[in-house]
């Protein structure tokens, strides 16, 4: 922590032989709340700030005795949240755009906001004098700052990402908040207060208990997912209310309507299936039940057998990511359409078996 009567206030890192005389590298500078990583080389210095260093304890020592600093030697700890940057290695990209520019050239620091660290040129290391070393591609700069900074510079058409962002340690200290909240948002809907408000309830704590950022809680919001839910949800609620899926019912049951108990109970389990792909299971259900006690009791057939498969198939969502649940595993599964198809069509067709299977056994 710089004192009141240290030389380094109103100086900048320019001015101070951080790296040439005490091997040091300035990774964030903390006042009060605010954290500032990777500090350009004419930020200026003031009373009360502390520096983050990377080096030896000797080193750190020397400095703080010479510029009268307070020590308070911590290792592998920056001020501020110790999650939110770390270190990385970019790679110049081959007819990068930087090739022959040094990183002073590029203001290196000031455009990405990123601590250089090393400069790795084959074998060889650079450390004290890499600001004034031309870049080629193939080289390798390990750099500290936040992770999106990090995830900026991976972007950067003149430089690769080599290190994944996903190696970002995980928030241990705030892992008992992130339960509280969670069991919260839970117990919320226990007592009955609608789901979507509680689950609600439970993130907006994570927010302010510091557990996540907004922007974070932005970015793991799947919009694709969210986009996707909007458009069916008035799908399913036209196809009900204009009578389209009525329809369809009706038409279907016309054929069926004399043919074996097997090739009605099929047919309802299949349209059933059908239906819950596009509308909610309970709309599905309430569509569907009286149509086929009228189909069961013309048929012959017991009309709580139908009505019971009915309930049943109505959860038979596996083969499209049209279901909520579907939905939401898609984007952190990495999954596509085909997958729910390949895989989910086969359980939908082994689920309609065995429902129509176990209720022509019991009921017929």
């Amino acid at each position: 922590t710089i004192l009141d009567d240290s030389p380094l206030i109103g100086r900048t890192r320019e001015e101070i032989p951080l790296q040439t005389r005490y091997h040091l590298n300035l990774l964030a500078i903390a006042e009060k709340s605010d954290v500032l990583y990777a500090p350009w080389r004419f930020t200026p210095f003031s009373a009360g700030q502390t520096l983050s260093l990377l080096g030896t304890a000797a080193d750190a020592e020397s400095f703080a005795a010479d510029f009268r600093c307070a020590k308070k030697y911590q290792p592998r700890a920056v001020p501020g949240n110790e999650d939110a940057a770390g270190f990385a290695e970019v790679l110049v990209r081959p007819k990068s755009g930087v090739a022959g520019k040094t990183l002073r050239d590029l203001l290196f620091r000031k455009k990405f906001g990123l601590e250089p660290i090393v400069l790795l040129k084959g074998d060889h290391e650079e450390r004290e004098s890499m600001s004034d070393i031309p870049l080629t591609p193939g080289d390798t700069i390990v750099v500290y700052g936040s992770w999106t900074r990090i995830r900026a510079i991976g972007a950067d058409p003149n430089f690769m990402l080599i290190t994944p962002v996903e190696s970002e340690s995980p928030r241990t200290s705030k892992a008992a908040f992130a339960v509280l909240c969670f069991g919260g948002g839970i117990l919320l809907t226990l007592t009955g207060v609608p789901i979507a408000l509680g689950l609600l309830s439970g993130a907006l704590g994570m927010i302010l208990l510091g557990v996540l950022s907004i922007d974070e809680a932005y970015r793991a919001i799947d919009w694709r997912t969210v986009f996707l839910l909007a458009g069916l949800i008035p799908l399913g609620v036209a196809m009900e209310s204009s009578g389209t899926a009525a329809w369809l019912a009706d038409w279907l049951m016309v054929f069926t309507g004399q043919s074996h108990p097997v090739v009605i109970l099929l047919t309802v389990a299949l349209l059933t299936t059908f239906l819950t792909l596009f509308m909610s299971n309970v709309a599905a259900t309430v569509l569907l039940v009286p149509l086929v006690f009228v189909i069961g009791e013309g048929a012959g057939i017991d009309p709580r057998a139908l009505a019971l498969l009915v309930a049943v198939c109505a959860s038979n969502s596996f083969a499209l990511p049209t279901h909520q649940v579907n939905a939401f595993l898609m984007a952190p599964g990495g999954y596509h359409n085909s997958d729910y198809i390949r895989a989910g069509g086969l359980m939908s067709l082994l689920f309609i078996a065995v429902a129509v299977g176990l209720l022509w056994l019991l009921y017929l």
